[in-house]
């Protein structure tokens, strides 16, 4: 339900949120990459450790990906400070609706005709999100005459 009325509320701030844990996980994976390769190379290495130029090669590159990927990382993290003090303003909201599901959830109990899906309810969250900016930009241009 959070991540509803984000999306509804700030719809960049949401796209920017998803790309940056998509990103994030992308440079774990490639910090991964580069330390299996560089054990394989360590591993596999003839003669002295010192002389193999693809070793040395490997270890200049992983070092600068490195760097690069803490820059991105430090910079994603700013975002995303941004992005969860919206997230916490607006966790009241998503916590009354997801009693409001539960609640009607529990109205199966008294007949099983309302058995709702948590797909239904959704739909009819972002149905009541879209319809409550349409009264609140009627009630701004009443106030305003």
């Amino acid at each position: 339900m959070l991540g509803i009325v984000v999306k509804h509320e700030d719809p960049d701030k949401y796209e920017k949120r998803n790309t940056n844990i998509q990103k994030k996980a992308n440079n774990e994976r490639e910090k991964a990459m580069l330390q299996d390769r560089i054990l394989t190379l360590i591993a596999n290495v003839k003669g002295d450790i010192l002389e193999d130029d693809e070793l040395i090669k490997t270890l200049n590159e992983s070092q600068e990906k490195k760097k690069i990927i803490e820059i991105e990382n430090m910079e994603m993290e700013k975002t995303m400070k941004s992005i969860e003090a919206l997230r916490d303003q607006l966790r009241p909201v998503s916590i009354r609706v997801a009693r409001l599901f539960f609640v009607i959830a529990d109205l199966f109990n008294i007949d099983p005709m309302y058995q709702y899906s948590l797909n239904f309810f959704t739909m009819i969250y972002e149905r009541a999100l879209k319809s409550a900016d349409g009264r609140i930009d009627k009630n701004e241009k009443n106030a305003r005459k």
